[in-house]
């Protein structure tokens, strides 16, 4: 008898399991999650038909999601059970995003009478240093010079960038002026004082952690180490030869 009232009570939890997710909305799938690029639609795909035909492929000025940090947007229905949301421009760099669900998916159809959907979490990806190089040149004087070249992913402020940096050569630091512009995702800066001698120079690159991307509000979270290996500039490399 125990065992019979048992079967019953847990069929029944089944049942009123079965119906409860019957008129539930749930979220089976999103591209919102983890790392998003800067470009791109978010989507997001529902357990149940919620759009009526008539509104598919259309813009909808229903704010279905609340994004923190908002974006400018709109939605479209793309199928019944499918959303999708295009920003009307890039997302800004190195930016955590997250966003809540609003009553106006349950308002789209009456059928349904709560929703089941979670917070939302993605993130832009964060600043990183692509890559760094130091080259010899002629400066104006026709003096044998060096410069360093840094190319990131998204733009910086170069100023900001100057007091992040240190390059060292067996200990000492040297003095970098900046040479190209503002903002930019390409920096480059000529060593002060530097006097060319016929050795190959294996430089030490430090770019502190803390540098912003314009735009971005995630910061470089870790230092940056570099070694940069400039041949001596008496050193001639033969690049091709041809017989007489």
């Amino acid at each position: 008898m125990n065992r019979l009232r048992t079967f019953f009570a847990i069929l029944l939890l089944l049942l009123i399991s079965c119906g409860k997710n019957k008129n539930q909305i749930t979220l089976s799938f999103t591209n919102a999650d983890g790392e998003v690029p800067s470009l791109g639609n978010l989507s997001f795909s529902f357990n149940q038909v919620i759009a009526a035909d008539s509104i598919h492929y259309k813009w909808i000025e229903d704010e279905y999601i609340s994004f923190n940090p908002p974006i400018e947007g709109q939605f479209r229905w793309t199928s019944a059970s499918e959303l999708s949301f295009t920003p009307n421009g890039p997302l800004p760099p190195a930016t955590n995003f997250t966003g809540e669900f609003n009553d106006a998916l349950l308002e789209l159809n009456r059928t349904f009478k709560s929703a089941d959907l979670p917070e939302l979490s993605f993130y832009t990806t964060g600043l990183k240093l692509e890559s760094a190089n130091l080259h010899w040149f002629l400066d104006e004087s026709g003096a044998t010079s060096a410069k360093l070249e840094m190319q990131f992913n998204y733009s910086i402020n170069t100023a900001d960038l100057a007091d992040k940096i240190v390059l060292s050569f067996n200990g000492k630091d040297f003095e970098l002026d900046l040479i190209s512009d503002e903002q930019s995702t390409y920096a480059s800066f000529l060593l002060a004082e530097f006097f060319p001698e016929d050795i190959d120079y294996n430089f030490d690159l430090t770019l502190e952690k803390g540098l912003n991307p314009i735009g971005g509000s995630n910061a470089m979270p870790e230092d940056v180490n570099e070694l940069l290996i400039l041949k001596s500039p008496y050193q001639i490399d033969i690049l091709e030869t041809e017989a007489d």
